[in-house]
Formats: structure tokens, sequence, C-alpha cells
């Protein structure tokens, strides 16, 4: 399995803050967290998946957006880094797959413009070949 994947300075710095503020407010609630864990209720014990999706379904709602969970986030990001170019085993080691044919198996459907580059590619190359001349008639029909 990959290793963690990088993240920006923006992404560290917020975190070591709300790590930092988090570790405050038990100080100031006289909470002992129980382990490192960055979401916690307030007596630092780790959240409930379900209180998670829930409340998060509740801030969609609140905001207009469409009802996903949190889960969706995973994919929404999976799509937008394939979809913006992002190599496919990039996206793999981001989102944890094992193999980048994983992720091409649930998010090729973002690249339907891609099958029309590589078509387009291809022609070109095979015009370039045949004015050039260096495209036996043979080779680019099955005939001898």
């Amino acid at each position: 399995m990959p290793g963690p994947s990088p993240s920006t300075p923006a992404t560290v710095a917020a975190l070591r803050d709300w790590h930092r503020d988090q570790r405050a407010e038990f100080l100031r609630l006289g909470v002992r967290p129980a382990g490192g864990y960055a979401f916690t209720g307030e007596a630092g014990l780790p959240l409930w998946p379900q209180w998670i999706t829930s409340r998060f379904r509740d801030l969609c709602d609140a905001a207009g957006l469409p009802r996903i969970g949190p889960h969706g986030l995973r994919h929404t990001a999976a799509t937008w880094l394939i979809g913006s170019g992002a190599s496919p085993k990039l996206v793999a080691q981001r989102i944890g797959h094992a193999s980048p044919s994983i992720t091409l198996g649930l998010y090729s459907h973002v690249l339907p413009g891609h099958d029309r580059a590589a078509a387009d590619a291809f022609a070109a190359a095979l015009a370039s070949a045949q004015n050039q001349g260096g495209c036996d008639q043979g080779v680019t029909t099955g005939t001898p």
C-alpha cells in the first residue's frame, strides 16, 4: 500500500492550528482525550460515523447543496483530479487505491474527451507517417 499523500503547506498549517486549538479546548474543559483523533466529541472520544454522516447531510441541506455523505467528498475529489488531467497513478495514491486500475475502473467515465483526443492523436500520427512515406500499405491495412 502506498504511503501518505503529500499535503500542501496550507493544509498542514490548518491541521496544526486545529490540533493546537483542540488541545487548548480540552485543557479548558479538563478533558483527557482518548488517542490522537483529529475530530472528537466534547469528551475527547471519536465521533460515530453515523453522526458525522447525518451532520454533514444537515450542513449540505442548510447550504442548498446536493445531499451526499462524507464519502461522496472522496468521489468528488477523485473525479475533479481525473477530470483535470491528473495521472490515474497519482489519484490512486492520493485516495488510497492499491492500483491505478481500480481508480480507472471507477472514474474512467469522467474522461470522455480523452477518447477523442487519443483517436485524433492516432489519426495525426498515421497521416504524418503516410505523408513522409514511412508507412507501408501492408502495415496499415494488414494486407501483404
